[in-house]
């Protein structure tokens, strides 16, 4: 029995684009910590305190809280003890993202403008950390995907993260779509692939960026950024498909559409 796929939503980062130079971005940061101490920090003290706002970050993000930008900038300014620089900090930090290399994941836009051409509702269901919402909208815009998306849900407007069923319950709504028609594709196994399972929908992995079954960084709450293998097996099962590029998408997408009930 066939289940035509009606509706497919995408995961932002290391599905539709990747930063190719996050180390600038983060530089940048630190120059804002370090100016921000007046003085008292270094520029390794700096970067020291940003990784560890970043940590509690991810920690909060495994948590199921979103945390973002908001929340490193409100732990920096606790840590200097100095609450008056917090929002220049937040303002730093989100703006900071402009001085990476963002790029398209190579064939995202020409699969969503199939999906649109065929008439399958798109939307897109991201998590937003460092960088939020109305800044990645124009990073998608200039990698050529936002036109192609019906609607975006960001973690930091909807006031939660994946796998939180309220991110992939906003999209699919805005597009006046069902959990049973639609297909969910993303590169991290518990944000993603458990999360919109559990919604309902098909899953798709996709690993042209990183491979979060050797990384763990969506489970991993020792996992960095830098790529390096986490030691943890993963507690999630694989989605139903995975695919290394989307030259696979469209293959993925006929097997999904045979599958039974």
């Amino acid at each position: 029995m066939t289940r035509p796929v009606r509706t497919v939503t995408f995961d932002c980062w290391g599905t539709l684009i990747a930063d190719r130079d996050y180390a600038s971005a983060m530089a940048v940061r630190v120059r804002a910590v370090a100016d921000a101490s007046r003085g008292e920090l270094s520029p390794e003290a700096a970067r020291e305190l940003l990784d560890k706002a970043w940590r509690e970050h991810h920690l909060q993000w495994l948590g199921g809280t979103q945390f973002g930008s908001p929340g490193i900038a409100r732990y920096v300014a606790d840590e200097l003890g100095d609450q008056a620089i917090y929002g220049l900090l937040q303002e730093a930090f989100e703006d900071a993202g402009r001085h990476g290399t963002i790029e398209e994941v190579p064939g995202a836009a020409a699969a969503l403008a199939d999906l649109r051409d065929r008439g399958i509702r798109t939307a897109l269901v991201c998590d937003a950390g460092m960088t939020p919402g109305r800044i990645v909208r124009d990073f998608l815009d200039g990698a050529g995907v936002l036109q192609h998306l019906e609607f975006c849900a960001f973690s930091d407007e909807i006031g939660v993260p994946k796998p939180s069923p309220r991110m992939f319950e906003a999209a699919l709504a805005a597009i006046d779509s069902r959990p049973g028609d639609a297909v969910h594709v993303g590169d991290l196994l518990r944000t993603d692939v458990d999360g919109a399972r559990a919604f309902g929908m098909r899953t798709i992995r996709i690993t042209a960026v990183s491979d979060d079954v050797r990384q763990g960084f969506s489970w991993d709450a020792s996992a960095v950024l830098d790529g390096s293998e986490t030691a943890s097996e993963s507690p999630f099962a694989d989605a139903d498909e995975v695919i290394s590029s989307y030259d696979e998408f469209p293959g993925a997408l006929r097997r999904l559409e045979g599958m039974d009930n």
